[in-house]
């Protein structure tokens, strides 16, 4: 075996495993957004039935014994914000993952087209050349999600 055909033969390795990691990435982003959207269903539920609770005890004037929450997550439901947003869907109905959940909604937001470094600036991100370089990366890959 040559050296080339050596080489061709690691660089054709090297691209297989690029491509199953991309695989496993991306079956990894959408179980995660799967487990926030379950995270974000099941603290809205605690949240409405603490609050369902409480009109209860209000309008019965006693409390409810068989009916008790423990502090902790009292104090959980409590100290949660009370806006709840909805994931950010691509056009196939599927749920962005959160790392790129920011980015769209800083697109949305500005109300113009932005280049990478803007939308470094508008994330938070550095604007290093790196930076730059992750952004636009992550641009091209939710353009070709859809």
């Amino acid at each position: 075996m040559s050296l080339l055909e050596r080489l061709q033969a690691r660089a054709s390795q090297a691209r297989a495993r690029v491509e199953e990691l991309c695989a496993e990435i991306s079956a990894l982003e959408k179980d995660l957004a799967e487990q926030q959207a379950e995270l974000a269903r099941w603290g809205g539920a605690a949240e409405a039935v603490l609050q369902l609770m409480e009109e209860d005890e209000v309008s019965q004037g006693r409390d409810m014994p068989g009916m008790s929450v423990s502090p902790a997550v009292a104090a959980a439901v409590a100290a949660r914000p009370r806006v709840v947003s909805a994931p950010v869907t691509r056009a196939d109905g599927h749920v962005l993952a959160e790392a790129n959940e920011d980015v769209m909604l800083a697109l949305a937001s500005a109300g113009s087209a932005l280049r990478a470094k803007p939308l470094c600036e508008a994330v938070g991100w550095e604007v290093d050349h790196r930076s730059v370089e992750r952004m636009r990366i992550k641009l091209k890959r939710l353009v070709k999600q859809g």
